[in-house]
């Protein structure tokens, strides 16, 4: 599954440059300040590691890591591991991200367990 961030809203407000999107590999992907992190925004309210957002082949999920100020899936706060839809808004501090997820034709495939033919006929 391919998956991007779209930064929605930075710390001091809607976001001017269209198409800010960042891609998420398949595997864990960190947010926090920490210099380990996978994206960094800088802002006191955001913790050091913030939330955790697994990828795999079928689905997306992201699980809050006790963080000071929690992170909130469309205006909920997340509570231990939550799946993410695409077009669902997550706040981490003052940010506002938007998961944009599309389905490759190969993981379709994979999910059905149907593989088309490729080739001449």
């Amino acid at each position: 599954m391919k998956a991007s961030l779209e930064v929605v809203r930075g710390e001091f407000g809607p976001v001017s440059v269209h198409d800010k999107r960042i891609p998420l590999p398949e595997g864990e992907f960190l947010v926090g300040r920490n210099l380990g992190c996978h994206f960094r925004p800088w802002s006191k309210t955001i913790s050091r590691k913030h939330c955790l957002i697994t990828i795999t082949p079928y689905a997306v999920y992201v699980r809050d890591l006790d963080s000071r100020n929690g992170t909130r899936l469309n205006g909920q706060p997340i509570a231990g591991e939550a799946p993410i839809n695409h077009g669902d808004l997550l706040a981490v501090g003052p940010i506002l991200l938007r998961f944009v997820l599309a389905e490759t034709a190969e993981t379709a495939e994979s999910a059905c367990g149907v593989r088309q033919a490729r080739g001449r006929f």
